[in-house]
């Protein structure tokens, strides 16, 4: 199982799923930044982190990075019709779907704890540059919880939206499913 979950992060290299996981948790940090740049007061740091950052990662930008992400990782084995190489080789076809399901599923929490850095290290410079350096104490308590509990949350989505980039080889179908998805959970969150 060790072998097949290299294989796979051996494909993300190079790849635009790879490019994806740094650019899109770096766009809160960009949005901190030029915030508090432009601000005329002085911010907390749990206003940046609760109020900010949580509700556009978890109800926006989240769902939309997963969506794009699982569809990239799918496109990976439908070009060239890897998939008929890969479920040919010696290796049970069970572990190649977790295997991918592992990947996915760690790359959605390591970019979720990109996505608090690089909001952090936004508001820092834009404090910096703005003249109104963020105050507080940073909540690390509800942020870790926060955290826990939005990578449960989001298991099952990301497992459905796996599903469906690995199923058709369309990269319509799979995207759809995820802009679908992201625009019910905004519906529900604004009732």
């Amino acid at each position: 199982m060790i072998a097949i979950l290299n294989v796979e992060i051996r494909k993300l290299n190079g790849s635009l799923a790879a490019v994806l996981a740094i650019v899109a948790p770096a766009l809160p940090g960009v949005l901190a930044t030029l915030s508090l740049m432009t601000s005329d007061h002085t911010a907390r740091w749990a206003s940046i982190f609760n109020d900010f950052l949580l509700p556009i990662w978890t109800l926006f930008l989240l769902p939309m990075v997963v969506a794009a992400f699982t569809t990239l990782i799918g496109q990976i084995e439908h070009r060239g019709r890897g998939w008929d190489h890969l479920l040919a080789l010696p290796v049970r076809r069970w572990q190649v779907f977790l295997a991918k399901a592992i990947i996915v599923l760690l790359a959605s929490s390591g970019i979720t704890l990109l996505a608090l850095l690089f909001t952090y290290a936004g508001a820092s410079l834009g404090g910096v540059l703005g003249g109104h350096a963020p105050v507080g104490a940073i909540p690390w308590h509800n942020l870790s919880r926060t955290v826990v509990l939005l990578w449960t949350g989001t298991s099952m989505m990301i497992i459905l939206q796996l599903w469906s980039a690995l199923r058709f080889a369309s990269f319509v179908v799979p995207l759809s499913v995820g802009i679908g998805g992201t625009l019910v959970a905004l519906a529900v969150a604004c009732r």
